[in-house]
């Protein structure tokens, strides 16, 4: 009876030192953590809310604008991987014509920015301020099953002329 209890755990053991080592073998290798926190992106035009709140009621003019806020996963990823590729793959994009507002920093903002409609950030948007109110002309922003997607951000920026797509010649180009 001891003899049989003796070879159980000596085969339980050489069981567990088994998997053991096809762990150690397989085991994922150590990455480094990338700060996610970090919006590595250059904005050539940033403003706090307030300040295009004032812009707005200024300007009298069509304002093109992304808000974002830096510290939501979504923005970061944005701002982190799909807006610098596709300034990378499409050099006419007209970045700098666009305002880019971070709503982080201000209190009370994603209230304010849910009663105007906007129901998850990064938002693109063209808005003009007319009598005295804010009217949204065209937006773009991921809610739902709806995702911002590298061709609904382009279709975005060239219905509102940030985005000079080529006119193909009649025939195929030949």
């Amino acid at each position: 009876m001891i003899k049989r209890l003796l070879v159980c755990v000596l085969f339980l053991f050489a069981v567990g030192y088994g998997v053991y080592s096809v762990f150690q073998a397989y085991k994922p290798q150590n990455i480094d953590v990338i700060d996610t926190d970090v919006i590595t992106y250059d904005f050539p035009n940033r403003r706090s809310l307030k300040q295009f709140e004032d812009h707005l009621t200024t300007s009298g003019n069509e304002i093109r604008v992304i808000f974002f806020d830096r510290t939501q996963i979504n923005s970061q990823y944005f701002f982190n991987n799909t807006w610098p590729n596709l300034l990378s793959d499409h050099a006419d994009i007209m970045a700098t014509q666009l305002m880019y507002v971070d709503v982080s920093e201000t209190e009370g903002a994603q209230i304010a920015l849910s009663k105007l409609g906007y129901k998850s950030l990064p938002a693109l948007e063209t808005l003009v301020y007319e009598n005295g109110a804010i009217r949204v002309i065209s937006s773009l922003q991921e809610y739902g099953s709806t995702a911002l997607t590298s061709d609904t951000i382009l279709a975005w920026l060239t219905e509102n002329g940030l985005l000079v797509v080529p006119e193909q010649p009649e025939g195929g180009g030949k």
